[in-house]
């Protein structure tokens, strides 16, 4: 016989409320040697962290998101994030031209959820930017560790992306599944590093240049070894 399952009147019994726990405190390192793929914001983040980057003696190539391919030049680089082929061939330039890649350091999702809900097509636009971008990313990423072997650090970092406190209107919730990509791609790949760097924006715009806080917070993340 089937027997009726028994049914509840509050709805919130049917949830589940995400909570958050506090990290173990990470090791201190040094960012690898080698050529770090800075993908550059609108906010002006990347500025700060590519000269960080410099001064500490990696090389910076800076990736920015465009209409179609266009080839390294001066350090600088242009992709489609909609587009694999363009992926596939900054990494072919990137072992053409002798560079050993450390890192990449992700930061498309660094706008303000505020701005991004002002833009009719955002939704699209950052999902492009972040999910599409991300799932690119690894696929060409982990075709060139099949060729260049060699354990590589890969930083997202977004804006708005988590609820920290109760304010719903300041997220981004097409940023929202970046940090469970991370955790997937972390489980399949032994040859990746994965971390996810979701801040609050309002946490950062009381600053004097919230770009340069919120690079400030990546570099402190860059020197940090966490335990899984």
């Amino acid at each position: 016989p089937i027997t009726a399952r028994a049914e509840t009147s509050n709805i919130a019994d049917c949830l589940l409320e995400p909570t958050w726990c506090e990290a173990l405190p990470g090791v201190a390192c040094e960012p690898g040697e080698g050529t770090w793929l800075l993908f550059a914001d609108d906010a002006g983040i990347a500025p700060h962290i590519a000269r960080q980057l410099r001064e500490s003696g990696r090389h910076v190539i800076t990736v920015r998101n465009g209409d179609a391919y266009a080839g390294l030049h001066a350090d600088a680089c242009e992709v489609n994030p909609r587009s694999s082929d363009d992926y596939e061939q900054l990494f072919a330039t990137v072992r053409g031209a002798g560079h050993e890649l450390a890192g990449v350091i992700h930061l498309w999702g660094c706008r303000p959820a505020s701005s991004v809900a002002a833009e009719l097509p955002a939704p699209n636009a950052e999902i492009e930017r972040g999910l599409a971008s991300l799932f690119h990313l690894a696929q060409a990423l982990a075709r060139h560790q099949l060729i260049v072997p060699r354990l590589v650090e890969l930083l997202v970092v977004t804006w708005d992306g988590q609820p920290f406190d109760d304010d719903q209107l300041r997220l981004a919730p097409e940023r929202a599944g970046v940090g469970i990509f991370l955790n997937a791609l972390r489980l399949e790949s032994n040859s990746l590093n994965c971390r996810a760097v979701d801040i609050a924006s309002h946490d950062v715009s009381g600053a004097p240049d919230a770009a340069a806080a919120t690079a400030g917070i990546v570099w402190e993340e860059l020197h940090l070894e966490r335990p899984e």
